[in-house]
């Protein structure tokens, strides 16, 4: 197909581009530069191994640079087996057909997308989406047309609770916010907060967020068990359609799988734009005090120019355990129903933090307590009074903390002040968005 070779010969030209002199990525050295031409699997493995050898935060830039253009290269790769020298595709050529043709087009986007969720995209970012503005226009041609499908989130049951958290009937001003950020500064749940948001209509349907994401075959790390506290617990990268196929279309899915704290929208810019960044988030916050200024992670933490976005999407079951962010945030519920609850700084010792895991991983801003075993809409009413005596003799402390709680339904905010410990649990099928701010 003669478009497809063009795309393919516009993606290797750009690669064929030498990289200036102050572009990271020269620190990798001649070796590392030269492999990328002649064998970018061994330059991807070789970056791989070293963007794994620190944490991420410290990742020197030239390997993140290097782990972008192996992927690049081996995007090109795959597109270049779709093509023959004549200019064609490779369908109805003898040895090729429909799976391997889909294969191959897939498998460039995934390497397109780690490009942008492993190594952050740091060189090549305008490069990579225009591959994918141009790669969208083959979807006819690889891949079947995909009915309507909605999203099953029915209605959870009401919150019967002595200790609720405040709301909010109608939306606050700006104004209105800091107002409370500096009188009180609590917790809060804020309705209709965001119902001009195109998402609170679009994400509802499965059909478009598989659309958006090139007929689903956009690639995602999904976190796949309860929680990332669990035994078991583990990733797995994925497209986008079969996340949903396993995780969101079952009523009764085999294992819980969760897209959760990914930056989705930056990913995806087209769904970016069915959202807007809430005013709340460009308040002035008071300094911590207490036990809020002690909070994990806070010393490290630089001023925000822009808020952290997240996203979170999954079905009924997947759990945040009770941690502490050294941030403020706005959690917005677009679709489906969430249970949250949430302990003042001040709780910290009743909740029993972890210390190191068995991974060697610090897990300071983790509560030790299974809140789902105790939370009123999570496990309370089936734990029998073995598993009742067991928490209680582990954790004595545990039932002394004070909290609140909630259930956030569609087109409400939570706002949960920097250093308050929350859990969270979808009821249904859910997606959410966070923002992080200071």
């Amino acid at each position: 197909m003669d478009k497809l070779a063009t795309v393919t010969d516009y993606l290797t030209e750009e690669l064929l581009n030498t990289a200036p002199p102050d572009d990271k990525i020269q620190l990798c050295g001649q070796a590392a530069l030269a492999m990328l031409y002649s064998r970018p699997v061994e330059a991807y493995q070789l970056a791989h191994l070293k963007i794994y050898t620190w944490q991420y935060d410290n990742v020197p830039e030239q390997w993140r640079r290097l782990y972008e253009e192996a992927c690049l290269h081996l995007a090109a790769e795959e597109l270049q087996k779709l093509i023959i020298p004549n200019g064609t595709d490779c369908n109805g050529i003898v040895g090729y057909n429909d799976q391997i043709c889909e294969s191959c087009f897939c498998r460039a986007i995934m390497h397109l997308d780690k490009a942008i969720f492993v190594a952050g995209a740091p060189g090549r970012r305008i490069l990579i989406m225009a591959m994918f503005d141009k790669l969208e226009a083959f979807l006819d041609v690889y891949g079947e047309h995909i009915g309507p499908i909605v999203l099953n989130s029915r209605k959870s049951e009401a919150l019967t609770t002595d200790h609720p958290i405040q709301r909010e009937l109608q939306p606050l001003s700006l104004f209105e916010f800091q107002q409370h950020l500096d009188n009180y500064g609590g917790p809060m749940v804020i309705h209709d907060s965001f119902g001009e948001w195109p998402a609170t209509r679009r994400w509802q349907n499965a059909t478009y967020l598989l659309e958006r994401t090139l007929g689903g075959r956009r690639t995602v790390p999904v976190e796949i068990g309860a929680s990332y506290t669990s035994k078991g617990w583990t990733q797995e990268v994925m497209t986008v359609h079969k996340f949903m196929e396993r995780f969101i279309f079952p009523e009764n899915p085999a294992q819980i799988g969760y897209l959760a704290q990914h930056d989705l929208l930056s990913q995806v810019p087209a769904l970016r734009s069915d959202i807007l960044t809430p005013d709340y988030c460009f308040s002035a916050p008071p300094a911590p005090k207490g036990a809020a200024a002690l909070t994990v992670g806070l010393d490290s933490n630089a001023e925000l120019g822009e808020p952290l976005v997240h996203a979170w999407l999954g079905p009924k079951g997947t759990k945040t355990p009770l941690h502490t962010d050294a941030y403020h945030n706005i959690l917005c519920q677009v679709v489906g129903h969430k249970y949250v609850r949430l302990y003042a700084p001040e709780e910290k010792v009743e909740l029993y933090p972890m210390d190191v895991d068995e991974r060697g991983v610090k897990m300071a801003n983790t509560s030790s307590v299974c809140v789902e075993f105790v939370s009123s809409k999570g496990k309370a009413a089936e734990m029998d009074a073995e598993k009742a005596c067991e928490l209680e003799e582990k954790f004595p402390r545990f039932k002394e903390a004070k909290y609140v709680e909630a259930i956030l339904g569609p087109g409400e905010a939570l706002y949960v002040p920097l250093g308050w410990w929350h859990y969270v649990e979808s009821l249904t099928n859910s997606f959410s968005v966070s923002f992080w701010f200071n």
